[in-house]
């Protein structure tokens, strides 16, 4: 993820680095509609040194303005407040209103991680 170091949620990172989030599997339309869905928790972290390097890389394909947006030595020199933020997964929890009985099962990084 990328954010302002002056953002509310980068101040709270620098003293308790906890993170999560969602990522539905659909885009809903309605109240009331079913679905899928992953949560994540775990600790964030800033991206530095050659992590940044390849996490800027990876960014600007995706994004290719960035480039001359906020070059690279921008970011690395602190210069503009962009910053690359890793949320290191500690747990998954996968959930689903489409599968008959547990709709939601925990799910540690590890075991779906290996290799």
């Amino acid at each position: 993820m990328t954010t302002s170091k002056s953002t509310n949620h980068v101040r709270e990172w620098e003293e308790r680095p906890l993170a999560g989030g969602t990522i539905l599997g659909i885009q809903p339309d309605g109240v009331g509609q079913r679905g899928e869905a992953v949560s994540f928790f775990g600790n964030a972290m800033e991206v530095v040194g050659v992590d940044l390097e390849r996490v800027y890389s990876v960014y600007s394909e995706k994004w290719p303005r960035i480039l001359t947006m906020v070059p690279l030595e921008a970011v690395v020199n602190s210069e503009g407040g962009m910053r690359f933020y890793e949320i290191r997964v500690s747990e998954w929890v996968l959930y689903s209103e489409f599968k008959a009985g547990a709709t939601r099962v925990e799910v540690k990084p590890e075991t779906v991680c290996q290799g």
